[in-house]
């Protein structure tokens, strides 16, 4: 029996940058991916996305440990300049990947990394997001964007 073949490569460019305000760090994140799929049942595809984000970092007056906790409201814009087709989809009316996201969230955890042995700790975060055809609230782990 022949084994099926799949293959994902992904590049990108990413900026960052971390500045203080008045309400707190405010961190921005700025990247472009380009992600190419090719597996032998679907054939290929490919994905370009743009992302923007803005995040404020507040901490918590009590933290569990050593380490600062707190929370951290964002927003992002994604945008998918040719979104690609999403052939599992069950709903006809969103077969395509929304073109254009807007998120905005709140994410919880240590400002700091946390390390338990090998296992870094991830912060974890809700988030509601809109787009053409899209809405949805969602559970986030690690980076919101």
């Amino acid at each position: 029996m022949a084994r099926a073949h799949s293959n994902i490569d992904k590049f990108g460019l990413e900026a960052e940058r971390t500045d203080p305000s008045r309400f707190g760090p405010l961190r921005q994140k700025y990247c472009a991916i380009y992600a190419l799929s090719s597996t032998d049942e679907v054939g290929r595809d490919s994905l370009v996305q743009i992302v923007s984000g803005l995040e404020v970092q507040r901490e918590l007056r009590r933290s569990p440990g050593r380490k600062p906790w707190g929370y951290a409201p964002y927003a992002a814009v994604r945008w998918y300049p040719q979104p690609p087709g999403a052939p599992l989809l069950a709903v006809r009316s969103a077969q395509r990947v929304a073109p254009l996201q807007a998120e905005v969230g709140i994410m919880f955890g240590p400002l700091e990394p946390v390390r338990i042995g090998r296992f870094t700790l991830p912060r974890v975060g809700l988030s509601y997001r809109v787009g053409r055809d899209l809405e949805a609230i969602s559970v986030v782990f690690g980076e919101a964007f």
